[in-house]
């Protein structure tokens, strides 16, 4: 082999190596979230302008990842308040797809998740009853219970405090 073929077969090697795209990065499973985001955007509703999506780590298994991501509103400036969801991607070609979400309690929010961490600041205590707003002017008031009709004439008194029990069909 002479200086000039080794020199082209070392340039081709060269070349097709770097035309080979490693994906396996959080900008790659990043697009791959987003890409999932507008596909779904007419169920899910998300205005992607509105949010910053931060991949905050990736598991790699062969053709497979699953990415913890933190989704939060772009006036917020850390990920403190973020909502953080899990996600499972799967390797095509040159690009991450989302598969699907793990069961539910590994998300912060989800439905019978554990809540991790602390609540932001001003947020209700969880689990306490919300305060009502004040009602508009001239609206009847709702905390005093309506009256209570008269009992018809003969009728024994009722003790407010007693419950009947239930009645049974025969």
């Amino acid at each position: 082999m002479t200086r000039i073929q080794f020199a082209a077969l070392l340039a081709i090697c060269a070349l097709l190596s770097g035309c080979a795209k490693d994906i396996r990065n959080k900008e790659a499973v990043k697009q791959g979230i987003v890409d999932y985001f507008k596909k779904r955007n007419s169920e899910m509703g998300l205005n992607l302008d509105a949010i910053t999506i931060d991949i905050q780590a990736v598991d790699y298994r062969g053709k497979e990842a699953t990415a913890t991501v933190a989704i939060r509103v772009k006036q917020m400036a850390t990920n403190e308040s973020a909502m953080q969801m899990t996600y499972v991607l799967e390797q095509k070609g040159d690009k991450w797809e989302v598969k699907g979400r793990p069961s539910a309690g590994t998300d912060t929010h989800a439905p019978g998740a554990a809540p991790q961490g602390e609540l932001p600041a001003g947020h209700p205590p969880t689990g306490a009853s919300p305060q009502i707003p004040a009602l508009p002017p001239g609206h009847p008031s709702t905390g005093t219970p309506a009256p209570v009709p008269a009992l018809p004439p003969g009728h024994p008194p009722v003790d407010p405090n007693k419950v009947p029990p239930p009645q049974t069909k025969n």
